[in-house]
């Protein structure tokens, strides 16, 4: 996997950085944690910062007001997300979003 130039700019990489051999960004709000009906708890991470705020942006929607700086935005690479969650034994997973720009292309290749 091979991450956009705008991940890894976002990521803090220099701009025109050759993204080949490069961690791949995830991007989520920690505090983002959906609990699941077996006790697992479920943190989306998103391959675009700018798909993670807004979904954080629709979160806060719903949170009171004194707790909205709780969230933010961190960065994690994958292989590190990986480990994480190997590390948890199952009791916390992650859910990897792809860009929606990615999952536009594959649903018009679906169409041909």
């Amino acid at each position: 996997m091979i991450p956009s130039e705008a991940g890894l700019t976002a990521a803090g990489a220099p701009l025109g950085m050759n993204p080949v051999g490069q961690q791949v960004p995830l991007f989520g709000c920690l505090s983002m944690i959906e609990t699941l009906e077996d006790g697992t708890t479920n943190i989306p991470l998103f391959l675009s910062q700018k798909e993670a705020q807004k979904a954080m942006d629709m979160a806060l929607e719903t949170v009171e007001d004194d707790k909205k700086d709780e969230f933010e935005i961190s960065i994690l690479p994958l292989a590190g997300a990986i480990q994480a969650q190997a590390n948890e034994g199952g009791k916390k997973s992650f859910t990897y979003v792809p860009e929606q720009s990615s999952l536009d292309y594959l649903r018009l290749l679906e169409e041909k």
